[in-house]
């Protein structure tokens, strides 16, 4: 008789954090739910509401009953947080796995230890595979599963479009992203000032905030003194609109702002999987990004417009949420490329939409809540025999 498939009990720092991580966990929790299995989790911290992302009812009530839901044996936990030595929450008679991820060239000082005690190591993409490798995890522990949405939510058919403050008439086009030196905002920007000026019906919705570090006049302060001091805004170079939107929303209000954009861009300097691409095409939306790292995955020229770059080292004054990056190189995007490709949407919206037509279908077949619940299950089921037959790791 087949054994009983394992129980997933998945620990997190927050879950209720407004971050990717945060949403990277509550969608693989949702899938599982969505595919009839029982997941369980534990938030390994608490934290004040004014500091949580806003969730649906439905959202919120799933995710208590996951966090009161006790596993049954067998149990795979997945330990997603930040690995340090002095840092790990051991769960009784379950076999440990780390769920982990990194965007830059290398992984942080410290990592390598505290994921190879595990079991096995989830990593999101082949970008990551051949980091993490590199930086000394064990190859035999290394294993990729992808990201997952609720498509449901994600759906282009039924979200419906919010105001962005965008000029009427205007093609807007979409960038969502935690503001830090390695979303690369900067060179996003310096693409949109050489690509078009005022005269272009076009505009450039940046909706951004900090979850961890800074607060909504800073990032406003930031961006503003960039478009007027570095590129001019200021001094009567008269640049194609550009909207600032610092907020913070759940999950569930996300899929309106990309139902009211024309194409979304993004020219991240490292992403370990990059949700945000992977939400903009799950709306079927015309999708630019970097050529480089875990997006690529997911995202091809077949579909998506990919900007070319190279690696840069991260500059020691960058404005990042940690140390961690210190050291490490990350991609810089190739701004005139950038204007090229912005010109080309725009140019022809029809033709762009057109060549992202499918992209959302593709990903629910390779990245759905039935395939991805498959994938944890096989990866889980092998960690198991991994303890029970160690011979057969």
């Amino acid at each position: 008789m087949r054994p009983a498939a394992p129980s997933i009990l998945w620990i997190a720092s927050h879950l209720r954090y407004p971050s990717g991580h945060a949403e990277e966990a509550r969608a693989f929790l949702c899938a599982l739910e969505q595919e009839g299995h029982e997941p369980s989790a534990i938030e390994m911290a608490r934290m004040g509401t004014e500091r949580s992302v806003p969730l649906s009812e439905e959202e919120l009530a799933r995710l208590v009953r996951q966090m009161e839901r006790r596993p049954d044996d067998p149990v795979v936990a997945v330990h997603a947080y930040t690995p340090k030595a002095d840092r790990d929450y051991g769960v009784p008679a379950a076999v440990a796995v780390a769920r982990a991820m990194f965007e830059t060239d290398r992984l942080p000082d410290g990592w390598t230890v505290p994921l190879a005690s595990k079991e096995q190591v989830w990593v999101p993409s082949m970008h990551n595979y051949e980091v993490f490798a590199a930086g000394g995890v064990p190859e035999s522990k290394l294993r990729i599963l992808g990201q997952t949405l609720d498509f449901e939510t994600y759906d282009p058919d039924t979200a419906e479009p919010i105001d962005l403050g965008a000029p009427d008439d205007h093609l807007v086009f979409l960038s969502n992203f935690d503001f830090s030196e390695r979303k690369g905002w900067r060179r996003l920007l310096m693409g949109w000032a050489r690509a078009f000026d005022a005269h272009d019906p076009v505009c450039l919705v940046l909706k951004t905030l900090s979850v961890a570090k800074w607060d909504e006049d800073y990032i406003h302060q930031r961006i503003r003194h960039f478009l007027d001091v570095e590129l001019g805004a200021g001094s009567g170079n008269r640049l194609a609109p550009i909207e600032i939107l610092p907020c913070r929303v759940g999950p569930h209000e996300l899929p309106p702002f990309y139902a009211a954009a024309d194409a979304y861009v993004s020219v991240s300097r490292g992403e370990a999987w990059g949700r945000t691409y992977m939400e903009a095409m799950a709306m079927e939306l015309p999708t630019v990004g970097s050529r480089y790292g875990g997006n690529l995955d997911f995202m091809s020229d077949d579909d998506c417009w990919l900007i070319d770059g190279e690696l840069v080292p991260v500059a020691s004054h960058a404005e990042v949420l940690n140390d961690l990056y210190m050291g490490h190189r990350w991609f810089e995007a190739d701004v005139d490329e950038l204007a090229r490709v912005l010109r080309e949407i725009a140019s022809d919206p029809t033709a762009a939409r057109e060549k992202a037509r499918g992209t959302r279908a593709r990903l629910m077949s390779e990245f759905g809540p039935e395939p991805i619940t498959r994938r944890i299950l096989e990866l889980a089921e092998s960690a198991v025999l991994s303890v029970e037959e160690p011979s057969a790791a």
